[in-house]
């Protein structure tokens, strides 16, 4: 029985991270969860949200990053970030990652 009130302790506050994410977001409800789940556009406003949570902390302000930026285009720059975050640790997801160019070449 106290095995199971741990279990259930520790589990709910995930629960809860799960309802805080922008809709779309994979492991957010009603998102992307199944297999057969259509990609979404890019959005620069769940890159902004998912920039925010998980990459402030280590990389600092967006600008920062957005300065080191190499190409001249916009397509250079979206292919050089898309092959530096996808060897990233938190964006192996391609939808993150999409939504993370967005914002950021949207700075």
């Amino acid at each position: 029985m106290f095995r199971i009130a741990v279990f259930l302790l520790l589990l709910t506050p995930a629960l809860a991270r799960a309802e805080d994410l922008p809709p779309g977001t994979p492991g957010a409800p009603g998102g992307m969860g199944g297999c057969d789940a259509e990609a979404l556009p890019a959005d620069a406003d769940r890159g902004a949200w998912f920039y925010g949570q998980a990459c402030l902390y280590c990389h600092g302000p967006a600008s920062v990053l957005t300065s080191r930026v190499q190409g001249q285009t916009r397509a250079e720059k979206s292919a050089w970030l898309e092959a530096l975050l996808s060897h990233h640790h938190c964006a192996t997801d391609a939808t993150i990652r999409a939504d993370l160019i967005a914002y950021l070449l949207g700075l």
